[in-house]
């Protein structure tokens, strides 16, 4: 009597039996970063503002794997950068690496960082600082050399608000605030789409402060589907994947405006943009067809 119900793991398996093909498979997990954009408005009181009002927009859709390594993306504050494998390990956008069949048995969701844009020139005018990288990151822009926009650690709030980054928030305060409000698809070949739920939903997948992860940081921490998603090689139906994240719900954090480097200013600078982001990765069972490389 034939099965009733099979796993995608048990199905792809059964098409490489049946083809008599031999195969390798392995559990590395396929990830992808996005960033989601908070603009800084309302800074009370006006003309001398101690503090402001992040707002993440809603409507906003961040696309993920739909970039591999060496495309260009958006660095949320208007520009773009080269994506290196500390964005994604794919290589072509949408589709498996190589001619690899995956399927997809649980999900992760982890805040990579935290990035902010300060008027231009803050950091050369105002601060006196000419080392790039410090440049990019109060200003927004590339890192030296033209890479990634630097991600900021900043445990004791001399750049970012305190909401931003503090350990004494207690949590990811940015992260956290949005995550129940980001709907989670998966959209195969761009028509069919399986509603999943909300990024509150999806742990945290990985080593991390427990002050800063979305649950246990663990590595086998992840959403888990069992009977799977078939996410196949190149030219076959459901080769073309992405994950989607919208923003069903405007977010408003309030935060607390610093005096920069050290120094006592009146006014207080007022930042203009905080990018929070995002990386989702997907676990499961990798196969492919045997290289002659090994």
């Amino acid at each position: 009597m034939a099965e009733l119900f099979q796993t995608q793991r048990s199905k792809l398996v059964e098409i490489y039996a049946k083809a008599q093909q031999p195969f390798v498979a392995t559990t590395k997990p396929y990830k992808s970063t996005r960033p989601l954009l908070f603009t800084v408005v309302e800074a009370k009181p006006a003309g001398a503002a101690v503090m402001a009002h992040a707002v993440a927009r809603a409507g906003q859709q961040l696309i993920f794997f739909n970039y591999g390594v060496g495309d260009d993306i958006s660095d949320a504050f208007g520009g773009t950068f080269e994506a290196t494998d500390a964005e994604t390990n794919q290589g072509d956008s949408n589709n498996t690496n190589g001619n690899n069949d995956f399927v997809m048995e649980g999900v992760s969701s982890s805040a990579k960082g935290v990035r902010i844009q300060y008027p231009a020139t803050t950091a050369t005018t105002t601060g006196a600082i000419t080392d790039a990288d410090v440049i990019s990151a109060y200003e927004g822009g590339q890192s030296l050399g033209g890479g990634p926009p630097p991600e900021v650690t900043d445990p004791a709030s001399l750049m970012l608000p305190p909401q931003a980054s503090s350990p004494f928030n207690l949590e990811h305060a940015l992260y956290t605030a949005v995550a129940p409000s980001l709907a989670v698809q998966f959209v195969f070949d761009r028509e069919k789409t399986e509603k999943v739920g909300t990024l509150d939903e999806i742990p945290e997948g990985g080593a991390k402060s427990y002050l800063k992860a979305n649950g246990d940081p663990r590595t086998d921490n992840r959403y888990r589907i069992p009977e799977g998603y078939m996410w196949r090689r190149a030219g076959e139906p459901d080769s073309h994947f992405n994950v989607i994240l919208t923003l069903r719900d405007p977010i408003v954090v309030p935060i607390t405006l610093i005096g920069l480097f050290g120094a006592v200013q009146s006014p207080l600078v007022i930042p203009k943009k905080i990018a929070l982001d995002i990386t989702i990765r997907v676990h499961g069972l990798n196969v492919r067809v045997p290289s002659n490389n090994g």
